[in-house]
């Protein structure tokens, strides 16, 4: 009995660290990523997505690793790294992976988190057995985040202006 009891209080322990469905809900909510979709199918985004704490300096994609996800910054800050030289840094509301799924290649990059970070990832299954509407809403996101990616690396090509 004594386990069992040792087993319940770690899993009441674990869960208290962890956000309730409501609390991802509203976290999620206000994220710029999510600004089309409507409540019910957020809160399907939510149940289906697995909520992952990162700290500073590890890794929540590597370069060259088969991950069939993206992910979306609910909190914190990362680096994006092409071998050993840094591209950018996203924030929250932010999403990366979406290459790996759209292109179904290996990842071409590793992400590191700079600060503590919370990412709900959603694996591409997600997508696929989504509504066409639904389905829709991510590509037209996955398509501007590539437009401004594609903006940004351009700029940094072109060098300083003037």
């Amino acid at each position: 009995m004594a386990g069992d009891l040792s087993l319940v209080y770690d899993f009441i322990r674990e869960s208290d660290d962890q956000p309730t469905q409501q609390g991802k809900f509203t976290r999620v909510q206000c994220l710029e990523f999510f600004a089309k979709f409507p409540d019910p199918e957020l809160w399907e985004i939510i149940n289906a997505g697995d909520w992952i704490s990162v700290e500073p300096g590890l890794p929540t994609i590597r370069e060259g690793e088969e991950n069939p996800s993206f992910y979306v910054l609910v909190d914190g800050e990362v680096s994006v790294f092409k071998g050993d030289r840094k591209i950018v840094e996203l924030g929250q509301g932010d999403c990366f992976g979406e290459m790996g799924i759209a292109l179904g290649r290996y990842r071409s990059a590793t992400i590191l988190a700079t600060t503590v970070v919370t990412v709900l990832k959603l694996r591409s299954l997600i997508i696929e057995r989504a509504s066409i509407n639904r389905q829709l809403r991510f590509q037209r996101k996955f398509l501007c985040t590539l437009i401004e990616r594609l903006e940004y690396a351009t700029d940094n090509m072109s060098g300083p202006s003037g």
